[in-house]
């Protein structure tokens, strides 16, 4: 037993807190490792009802990513950090996402001159910390053409 708890992850991991039923829907036998106190408050199924949720958050950043190709597959024009604020922007042919990341108390941010669409957050003048706004820049009519 010595060597195992030295060499495995057990002493550090809980099993996945799936919903509030017995063992946390993890398992309807008896669980290898303890179920957290916290199963009943803190779990998947609270976390996907709630629309503020960390989990929803990274679903619909998944989701986005998957549809707006200048985030998997662009180049990055841009890459500033200052004063507690990330902004990038990816463009990916004619398509560019600006993306601003806050990491201070609240930061603020210059918003593009150009039409742009939000595709994730609000578009304010100042992020608060752990904030994240998406742009999608528009292309002038003009220049489609």
């Amino acid at each position: 037993m010595t060597i195992a708890n030295e060499a495995s992850r057990d002493k550090s991991r809980s099993p996945m807190q799936w919903d509030s039923s017995k063992n946390a829907g993890f398992t309807p036998g008896k669980p290898w490792l303890r179920i957290n106190d916290n199963y009943k408050e803190i779990n998947v199924e609270k976390e996907f009802l709630e629309t503020d949720s960390l989990l929803n958050a990274y679903m619909k950043l998944i989701k986005l990513r998957k549809t707006e190709n200048a985030l998997s597959y662009g180049r990055y024009v841009n890459l500033n950090f200052l004063g507690g604020l990330l902004q990038f922007t990816r463009r990916y042919l004619e398509n560019d996402i600006v993306v601003y990341i806050s990491f201070d108390i609240q930061v603020e941010i210059m918003l593009p001159s150009q039409s742009y669409q939000v595709l994730y957050g609000k578009a304010e003048k100042n992020l608060n910390k752990n904030e994240t706004l998406i742009l999608k820049m528009r292309k002038n009519v003009s220049e489609a053409y």
